[in-house]
């Protein structure tokens, strides 16, 4: 079984991914920062419908969490699918900030821009 790792998995276009590579037979590690409940909600589907699927936390704007991550997807792979490496990435993490660009704080850019250039350049 092929497996895929895909960010930003608990909801949208990432959990869409999850469910659909799920149909397709490939196992999906999905992870979510702040949405624990529907990461484990996806993960549940999938599994209900016979598929395979962990659910892991990553916050892709903590460059110093990775080396954590890493050791925490072996320890799935290695548990779930008895193997040490993945097959797919699908880098999806996002997020949005639904205000006009003049009432955006400069916290609020900082986070934005973090998530959508930093990780995916880390």
């Amino acid at each position: 079984m092929k497996v895929a790792i895909v960010t930003g998995g608990s909801r949208g276009i990432g959990k869409s991914s999850a469910i659909n590579l799920a149909k397709r037979g490939v196992g999906v590690v999905l992870t979510y920062n702040a949405h624990h409940e529907e990461a484990a909600a996806v993960a549940s589907e999938i599994v209900r419908t016979g598929g395979r699927a962990v659910a892991l936390k990553l916050d892709v704007t903590d460059v110093s969490s990775f080396g954590g991550f890493s050791e925490r997807v072996a320890e799935a792979l290695e548990k779930e699918w008895s193997r040490t490496t993945f097959d797919f990435l699908v880098n999806n993490a996002g997020t949005a900030q639904r205000t006009l660009i003049k009432d955006t704080t400069e916290e609020q850019f900082d986070r934005l821009t973090q998530v959508h250039s930093r990780a995916r350049s880390s």
